[in-house]
Order: structure tokens, then C-alpha cells, then sequence
């Protein structure tokens, strides 16, 4: 059938000499056999593009131009949205793209949220974007402080022969003279 074949504005009847089917069985056995110089050309080329590799994965998946990014990132000072750590190229100050995996996979429209540093990007996908946990732990932190700032400090420490855990509490009056140190203790 003449809609099998793809088209080839090259050709006088416009038409490839192959159908579809034989095209992908002949692509198919191209890559198989020349998988090692495919993954050397494509290593090659990533090492020697990396800014544009980059540039067509973030566009790709977010549907960020470089452009947009860059204003993105200059709307904070080139510094993550949440902590404020000045990004860097690599480690854990570098760039990352926050994105609604919801809207993502109910409306299928990508929605870039931020740009965060490493750790903040993994402390908010921990919580799978669930506001209600980052909220528990709002509250966890809030009320930990308040029973730090009224009882001074209270650890647990194990006991020794029945390894129960017994409260220890320390006596901070003079904490401005000497550093404390949790590691101390056990």
C-alpha cells in the first residue's frame, strides 16, 4: 500500500523505496550491529556540546528554552528559591529544575515551579510534593525548639547493661563559655 512508505522529497515519486516496516527492521539491525560506535559518537558529542545536550534535555522535558531558564534563575540572583545557596556547576549547590509531577500527568502540561539547589530538591521530592507533610514538619520543628528553649535539653541515651532508653538532661546555663557537643555524651 502506497501510504507504507515514507516520504522523500528527493525522489521523483516522492516516496522512500522502502515501506515503514522494512525501514525499521533495517534501523533496527543498524543499531544493533553498530551499537558501540553509535554510543562512542553520542559520548563524543555530549563531551563536546554539553551546554546544547543540556540545553535539549531541559527543553525536552520542562519545556524550558535556555532563555527562559536564564531569566528564571536571574529572578533569585542565580541562588536557590528556597535555602538562597548561590548555585554552582556541580555538586550540591548545583541547578535543579522543580516541576509539578501532578499537573504533569493529569493535564499532561509540564509546569516548572523553581529552580533549587540539590538538597532542597531532594528534601521536597522526600515529601512527594505533599504540602501536608512539609507542614508536620513546620510544625515538628517549631514545637522541638519550644521543648529545647523550656527544658534546657533533654537527650536519650541508652543504658548500658539493659540497653533501655533513659532521659539524660543537661544542665546548659553556661553555654556561651563551652561548645556542647552531642557526640560527647555517648
Amino acid at each position: 500500500m502506497i501510504s507504507d512508505f515514507y516520504k522523500d522529497k528527493t525522489r521523483k515519486d516522492g516516496l522512500r523505496s522502502r515501506c515503514g516496516t522494512c525501514e525499521r527492521a533495517q534501523r533496527v539491525r543498524y543499531i544493533k550491529e553498530n551499537s558501540e560506535k553509535i554510543r562512542a559518537q553520542r559520548a563524543l558529542y555530549t563531551k563536546e556540546n554539553p551546554k546544547r545536550v543540556r540545553a535539549q534535555k531541559v527543553f525536552s522535558k520542562y519545556g524550558l528554552t535556555p532563555e527562559m531558564e536564564a531569566v528564571m534563575t536571574e529572578e533569585y540572583n542565580n541562588c536557590c528559591w528556597i535555602c538562597e545557596t548561590k548555585f554552582t556547576e556541580k555538586g550540591h549547590s548545583r541547578r535543579h529544575i522543580d516541576h509539578d509531577h501532578d499537573i504533569q500527568e493529569r493535564i499532561g502540561e509540564r509546569f516548572v515551579r523553581g529552580m533549587f539547589c540539590a538538597s532542597c530538591n531532594t528534601s521536597l521530592g522526600k515529601f512527594g510534593d505533599n504540602l501536608a507533610g512539609v507542614m508536620k514538619v513546620v510544625a515538628y520543628l517549631k514545637k522541638a525548639e519550644e521543648r529545647y528553649r523550656r527544658s534546657r535539653l533533654v537527650l536519650v541515651k541508652p543504658h548500658t547493661e539493659t540497653s533501655e532508653l533513659a532521659p539524660v538532661r543537661l544542665d546548659l546555663t553556661d553555654v556561651s563559655k563551652k561548645r556542647y557537643d552531642a557526640r560527647d555524651r555517648f
